[in-house]
């Protein structure tokens, strides 16, 4: 009887072994399939408007445009009006008249969330809006410990990273709920859970963590 007991204290471990390797295999070639080989979605079945947070620079501008070419009507939406015309009108000259851009200037750092959901109620109301991509971030303006960060920083960048998100997507969801379809994107960032750390700029990737809620 004693003997058995290592036999089958074994069989377990292998057991629990299995199947955290079953896991990992499984979220792994989920994450091949999403990333390689899901087939494209086609944009235009959602809706004729899209809304881009953060639009007037990188990832953000670079959506705008491709998003632009796609079809749909394009709301950017940004604090900088001269940075959000020139955007507007970059997209005008690569894409022609037909896609019309419509600018809506916010600083979310000095609004609150109820503001933030009426901006984006009133701005799309009466438009077609389908996609919603959440690209506006904030980040440490260099690397530094968390305890050196000043009060007004550390509440900027939850409101920008964290709340942005959750308040804009509440202004845009409504339309989309009554029309049974619609989507929204929200760029992450791959320190959030790609590598393991992102050393000095801690509340960043931490903030950045809730794109993927």
């Amino acid at each position: 009887m004693a003997t058995e007991w290592p036999e089958i204290i074994l069989t377990v471990i292998c057991s629990l072994g299995f199947i955290s390797l079953s896991k990992t295999f499984i979220h792994f070639a989920r994450w091949m399939w999403v990333m390689f080989f899901r087939p494209l979605k086609n944009l235009k079945t959602y809706s004729s408007g899209a809304i881009i947070t953060g639009s007037t620079d990188g990832t953000g501008k670079a959506i705008s445009l491709e998003l632009a070419s796609s079809g749909p009507n394009i709301l950017l939406v940004g604090q900088n009006p001269k940075k959000l015309e020139a955007t507007s009108k970059e997209i005008r000259d690569t894409h022609g008249s037909h896609v019309e851009v419509k600018l809506v200037v916010i600083d979310f750092e000095k609004v609150n969330g109820e503001e933030r959901v009426k901006k984006m109620e009133e701005t799309t109301k009466g438009l077609d809006i389908g996609v919603l991509v959440n690209n506006t971030d904030m980040a440490n303006p260099y690397p530094r410990y968390s305890h050196e960060e000043d009060f007004e920083f550390l509440d900027a960048i939850i409101k920008v990273n964290v709340e942005a998100i959750t308040w804009v997507t509440r202004g845009v969801i409504k339309g989309m709920i009554r029309k049974k379809k619609g989507a929204i994107i929200s760029i992450g960032f791959a320190s959030c859970f790609v590598v393991p750390s992102f050393p000095l700029y801690t509340l960043y990737a931490a903030t950045k963590a809730y794109s993927f809620w």
